[in-house]
């Protein structure tokens, strides 16, 4: 399913389509692999001597990783809790940080 000749928000929309069932398809604009690590956060000569550049991140770290912690724990407390109320913030983005497209969930 995945092909290097796509991009990474091209692969996920085609997985996505093929996906049944609730799902949610959030993506952070601008965010690359790092986005979610904290590579980024260690010294810059460490993380640079990595091959990890962190100069361009766009979101920065702080606010990729709220981002990131928002959706995840909305989607834990959706299904793993049973919180319904949870489920509005799996349909709803935040303008320039991220896009969600959500399929079947409901309260």
């Amino acid at each position: 399913m995945c092909s290097s000749d796509l991009p990474v928000a091209s692969q996920s929309a085609v997985a996505y389509a093929k996906l049944g069932g609730p799902r949610a398809l959030v993506t952070l604009q601008g965010g690359d692999h790092f986005s979610y690590s904290d590579l980024c956060a260690l010294p810059k000569a460490l993380s640079a001597g990595m091959g990890v550049d962190c100069s361009n991140l766009k979101p920065d770290l702080a606010t990729a990783h709220a981002a990131i912690v928002k959706y995840t724990l909305a989607a834990f407390d959706r299904y793993l809790r049973g919180h319904g109320d949870a489920a509005q913030v799996l349909h709803t983005g935040v303008d320039g940080v991220v896009t969600v497209s959500a399929t079947g969930i409901e309260p």
